[in-house]
């Protein structure tokens, strides 16, 4: 995949995380640095998502209910579904584990989700933080 196409799906990612993060902490009346997202992935390695609230797990959400949106006309799922299945896939041969045992939290520190971060657990222990650069390398 070329450069150009990457760095448009590493932007966007990153965009709906960080819209995901505000608009759930509005809807929870808790502050953006509270609630989480948590990616995870079946046994056959597609990716779901989870909303939580200082790293609790709250309810099973929807990619669009991740975007905000009804219809995903843009068709961001399909873009960011391999990127997402191949750094679960990365992590989980890295760590020698199955899919299920890893987790990715998009998280932030502060009030306005200016930054989002992406940190990695295995068994539901941390393991660091995983950049978005090597989420779409």
């Amino acid at each position: 995949m070329n450069n150009l196409i990457k760095d448009i799906a590493k932007s966007e990612t990153k965009s709906i995380f960080k819209k995901a993060l505000v608009n759930f902490a509005k809807k929870n009346e808790v502050v953006c640095s509270e609630n989480q997202l948590l990616i995870r992935a079946n046994s056959k390695g597609e990716p779901f998502y989870t909303y939580c609230i200082d790293f609790q797990e709250k309810n099973r959400i929807s990619f669009k209910e991740v975007l905000g949106v009804k219809v995903d006309f843009k068709n961001r799922e399909a873009i960011a579904e391999p990127f997402i299945t191949k750094t679960i896939s990365r992590l989980k041969d890295k760590h020698s584990c199955n899919s299920d045992d890893v987790k990715i939290y998009a998280c932030t520190f502060d009030e306005k989700a200016k930054d989002v971060y992406l940190f990695g657990y295995i068994n539901n222990e941390k393991i660091g933080q995983i950049s978005f650069d090597w989420l779409f390398s």
